[in-house]
């Protein structure tokens, strides 16, 4: 199943059921309409909190982008999709994190998208 969201650039929550396959699809819009994504790649982190300690970044959950495929960008359609394996969202402990979606060229121009929580729901029950 995948979960569909239309969004200005913002703030969405996100909640991921562990040890099933997770995807979702968003639509980027401004104010002029759909977002091209045609040049840009994407990153996605998600970590423990959003507060730096130390002046180092929090730990890192886990990381998603376009070079290795978690992310797909849909170019003048302005969508992303997002797709986790069930084996990968059964490595994620359950429990509410955070996360930020970035899209950037190779010229040094980078764009928060997307952030918000990210929680992950336990399973009680498991496929071998």
């Amino acid at each position: 199943m995948t979960v569909d969201y239309t969004a200005v650039a913002g703030v969405i929550d996100i909640q991921c059921p562990q040890g099933a396959t997770f995807s979702m699809l968003a639509t980027l819009l401004d104010e002029s309409g759909l977002i091209d994504l045609t040049p840009y790649s994407a990153l996605m982190q998600i970590r423990t909190t959003t507060t730096l300690s130390g002046g180092t970044a929090p730990p890192l959950v886990y990381s998603l982008s376009t070079a290795d495929g978690q992310l797909q960008l849909g170019g003048t359609a302005g969508t992303v999709f997002v797709t986790i394996s069930a084996a990968n969202t059964y490595l994620i402990p359950p429990a509410t994190y955070a996360y930020d979606l970035f899209i950037y060229d190779g010229y040094g121009y980078q764009a928060k998208m997307l952030t918000g929580l990210f929680y992950v729901t336990p399973s009680v029950t498991f496929i071998s």
